[in-house]
């Protein structure tokens, strides 16, 4: 994502540990358009800061389904198309249970991952 135009590319890691290594690996990169949250994506309230999210199998089902209604609360609080790349897509279901996406599959990457595309209005 950093090869791409994004002002920023952030990161949300539930496990302190494991943002304290994301943080490291950026600082040695000398890349200074990141931030690693460490929160619970179910409770992370900067999502209406974000146009875009990239979702690589994050969590179960489950914490999908709060994760989305709170990207759904942010785009009505703040209206907008939030553009979502989604890699080893287990949790389709519960993102097109929302009503609000359209989405069309990317193929798959070179490890067999299916890609999806969402977009949510």
């Amino acid at each position: 994502m950093l090869r791409l135009p994004f002002a920023s590319v952030d990161g949300l890691e539930v496990a302190p540990e494991l943002a304290a290594v994301a943080r490291s690996n950026f600082a040695r990169l000398h890349e200074r358009r990141t931030t690693i949250y460490t929160a619970d994506a179910t409770h992370f309230d900067r999502y209406r800061d974000y146009d875009f999210l990239y979702l690589y199998s994050p969590f179960p089902a489950v914490v999908m389904t709060q994760c989305m209604a709170r990207v759904i609360e942010s785009v009505d609080e703040r209206p907008r198309t939030v553009t979502i790349l989604y890699v080893n897509t287990y949790c389709h279901d519960q993102i097109v249970a929302t009503g609000r996406v359209t989405f069309e599959p990317m193929g798959r990457t070179p490890y067999g991952n299916e890609i999806k595309l969402y977009r949510l209005t």
